[in-house]
């Protein structure tokens, strides 16, 4: 009988950890097929670790490599990049995924803090544009009664509908309606 392994969870770094002899992004999504990455993500995670949180199957010494700054694939040393993670998911997401961005933004991170943070404010600033922009977009594309224009609607069943029918007839004035508005009650 074969014993199934548990998942055990990486522990996440703080900051972006870089080997600069195998690609540990890869060999994680190796132990788990279930990972899926695109290639572009793959290009952007090149080389680094520590930028991914969830369960794998995984030897049992990763955590504890990880925190000797240990590539638990290759065992060779890890740099710390000093870039925190949210930063690097920050970069990621502004970019679309672009790695000479990444790279320019860890060189500007190591050398020039203060334009760092400037740059980092703007990609923050876009983000939020970004998000503002879908929550509109969402909010647009969500159904609304055409008379009060309120969101609080339900769909008419056709249960309701029938009775309404079978109670008024052709007079009925939910033939041929999906919708009610909880609000004002008209139906369309």
């Amino acid at each position: 009988m074969m014993r199934k392994r548990k998942p055990i969870f990486i522990k996440q770094s703080k900051t972006v950890l870089q080997c600069d002899y195998c690609e540990p992004n890869n060999e994680i999504n190796k132990l788990n097929p279930m990972w899926i990455i695109v290639e572009k993500r793959r290009e952007y995670n090149k080389n680094f670790l520590g930028v991914y949180k969830g369960s794998i199957y995984e030897p049992q010494d990763y955590n504890e490599k990880l925190e000797k700054l240990i590539c638990p694939f290759c065992n060779s040393k890890l740099i710390d990049t000093g870039l925190p993670v949210s930063d690097f998911h920050l970069i990621a997401k502004a970019s679309d995924w672009n790695r000479q961005v990444l790279d320019l933004m860890m060189e500007l991170h190591e050398n020039d803090p203060i334009e760092y943070q400037l740059k980092l404010n703007q990609f923050k600033l876009q983000n939020e544009q970004a998000e503002k922009i879908e929550e509109q977009e969402r909010v647009r594309r969500m159904p609304h009664c055409p008379h009060c224009n309120s969101t609080d609607i339900k769909s008419i069943s056709g249960l309701s509908r029938g009775a309404s029918i079978a109670m008024w007839g052709i007079f009925s004035n939910k033939i041929n309606k999906s919708f009610e508005c909880k609000s004002c009650g008209y139906t369309w």
